[in-house]
């Protein structure tokens, strides 16, 4: 894939998103075995939110972002 020297507006970013993952397994519907862990909708909101308040921060040095 090659980089837009200009960018992509939000509506294609999620469309190239959904293409890329178009011949994913369709584990929602049950059809994956150790594949993935389903928590339920509420923790799964939980871990979303949590996973965006430190979506910048690196955790790759835990000595400069110890909260990770």
């Amino acid at each position: 894939m090659k980089i837009s020297e200009k960018g992509m507006n939000e509506r294609d970013v999620f469309a190239q998103l959904e293409a890329f993952r178009k011949d994913d397994l369709k584990w929602q519907e049950g059809r994956a075995f150790g594949y993935v862990f389903d928590p339920g909708k509420a923790v799964m909101a939980v871990g979303k939110k949590a996973y965006n308040a430190f979506l910048s921060e690196n955790g790759l040095d835990f000595t400069v972002f110890q909260s990770l």
